[in-house]
């Protein structure tokens, strides 16, 4: 692995950030490190206090790091899936269609506004929403 990342680097130059990014990575000796150092990675984002923080909690227990990427995978996943979808079909596809008509039922905004984040509708469309179907308070 280590002589991949130098034959990278002479090919490609690499940010000083990046080099520093990758040895840290490089760290992890522990069980699987090819999976682990991917998940890592994943999680990090690029940053290196969270990349330090991941490389001490798979140094405790690989497994939670691992079991973290895959979540943060179907997390980006769903997100994906829900961005093509109207309103309706987020709250069908989330299964909160009855939850969202008894809110709606019961003119609770709060309860409407919980449901929209949980659909992952955006901050500033959840009001035109609520309003299209409560109305202005």
């Amino acid at each position: 692995m280590q002589l991949a990342v130098q034959l990278s680097v002479r090919r490609d130059p690499m940010s000083s950030q990046s080099l520093a990014l990758g040895e840290l990575l490089l760290s992890y000796v522990g069980p699987e490190p090819e999976r682990v150092r991917t998940a890592i990675a994943l999680l990090a984002r690029d940053d290196a206090a969270r990349m330090r923080h991941f490389l001490e909690c798979a140094a405790t227990d690989y497994r939670d790091v691992l079991w973290w990427a895959e979540q943060e995978k179907s997390e980006a996943e769903e997100r994906r899936l829900l961005g093509g979808m109207t309103v309706n079909e987020r709250l069908s596809h989330l299964g909160l269609m009855s939850a969202w008509d008894a809110a709606i039922a019961a003119r609770d905004r709060k309860a409407a506004e919980a449901l929209l984040a949980r659909c992952a509708i955006p901050n500033s469309d959840v009001a035109k929403v609520i309003e299209g179907k409560i109305g202005r308070v």
